[in-house]
């Protein structure tokens, strides 16, 4: 089973489950799909990335910024 619409991957998933088919498991689409986790799962492997901080106003988006050597880039968790 293959799905191209990453926005279905989940859907995908619990439907290869039920018809025994591979797929990747739900838990690791909703691992990479979300940012946030990626990147801890990442750093927690040791696999380089850029440091990574969930900021919820512009104070900790300048505090954050303020500890950084160059420019940050701001994405939202789930998307594009």
């Amino acid at each position: 089973m293959v799905c191209f619409d990453c926005e279905h991957m989940e859907l995908a998933s619990l439907l290869a489950s039920e018809f025994k088919l591979k797929y990747s498991e739900q838990n690791a689409i909703r691992n990479c799909r979300d940012k946030l986790i990626s990147k801890q799962i990442w750093q927690d492997n040791a696999i380089f990335c850029p440091r990574v901080l969930p900021v919820n106003s512009l104070a900790e988006i300048l505090q954050f910024s303020a500890t950084i050597p160059s420019g940050i880039v701001l994405k939202p968790i789930f998307g594009s």
